[in-house]
């Protein structure tokens, strides 16, 4: 993996907006001390980083660098990306993956992924079944339901779970398990996810249920298909009667985002749409077997297209 320079905590342009940031990728749990031999050596050099460090730090060779007593090397993510850093007299200097810098938030983007970060934190805080965890297994399944039932979030702005953890948590180690089970070493992930809708101010009858069921589909095709990106399909969609309210159940499978619930909303905003469940798997690989889907009970309910009151 290459990496190039991105930036330092003595910037002005950084201290400003990366201050959040810089202290996200110093605290969190995946942050790892790096032997200064092996790291100029190995992980420097494969990086194509060497020759800079040393000339931009004035050592005369790679020897002086690893002898200088006032600097440390470590490996974490900045903004979510892979980054390597160099502490040198009291100052980080951030090197990011190189195929990813067009990924770094900037100004309002920037801001969007700090509330997103505060917003999932607080969330967390009060998930019933990571409060109910008493014990290493039962925190591990709360937060990989947690990271699965916020998965559109934790990937459109590549947030990690350890995000959200910071300074020595003593969960830092199940938190960096999740992470890797979901967040950095396996591929994307998809969803088929079915959705429950009220509907009771629509006076359906018995011999009209197959013609509203059309109807529904119909729509759901053509939002979708004006959203290209979502790289979603209308799976399942059957209509209930009821007494007094008909219930319009829907799925969808692909790698849906956030915008797969912000155009549920909008085709039927007057009424209570409930995410029933989720079921995660990992994209067929040709050659290889696919794994068995995951399946989790929901942990929110979207009330006139607003998740969890927000």
């Amino acid at each position: 993996m290459q990496f190039v320079f991105h930036t330092t905590c003595t910037d002005p342009y950084a201290v400003g907006e990366y201050g959040d940031d810089i202290n996200e990728m110093t605290a969190s749990p995946h942050n790892k001390d790096l032997d200064k031999g092996v790291f100029i050596h190995d992980v420097a050099k494969e990086g194509e980083l060497s020759a800079e460090i040393i000339d931009s730090f004035g050592y005369a060779d790679e020897a002086a660098f690893i002898a200088d007593w006032g600097t440390t090397c470590h490996q974490s993510y900045f903004q979510g990306i892979d980054c390597l850093y160099v502490y040198n007299s009291g100052i980080e200097h951030i090197y990011v993956d190189a195929l990813r810098v067009n990924e770094l938030c900037h100004g309002e983007a920037l801001i969007a992924r700090r509330d997103i970060v505060e917003a999932l934190e607080e969330t967390l805080d009060e998930y019933p079944p990571w409060k109910a965890a008493k014990d290493v297994p039962a925190r591990v399944d709360a937060l990989k339901a947690f990271v699965l039932h916020h998965y559109s979030e934790f990937r459109e702005h590549n947030v990690l779970l350890g995000s959200l953890f910071a300074y020595g948590h003593d969960h830092g180690n199940i938190v960096k398990q999740v992470d890797n089970m979901l967040l950095l070493e396996e591929p994307e992930l998809c969803f088929k996810q079915t959705y429950s809708i009220e509907i009771g101010s629509l006076p359906i009858k018995a011999q009209e249920n197959a013609f509203v069921e059309k109807q529904y589909r119909k729509t759901l095709v053509e939002r979708f298909a004006e959203n290209p990106e979502l790289d979603v399909t209308v799976d399942a969609l059957v209509l209930e009667l009821g007494e007094v309210s008909h219930t319009l159940s829907v799925s969808f499978e692909g790698c849906p985002s956030a915008s797969v619930e912000r155009i549920m909303a909008d085709i039927a905003p007057s009424v209570s749409i409930t995410l029933v469940n989720t079921e995660i798997y990992t994209p067929h690989v040709d050659d290889e077997p696919q794994a068995q889907p995951e399946v989790f009970e929901p942990s929110r309910a979207m009330q006139h297209g607003k998740v969890n009151g927000r």
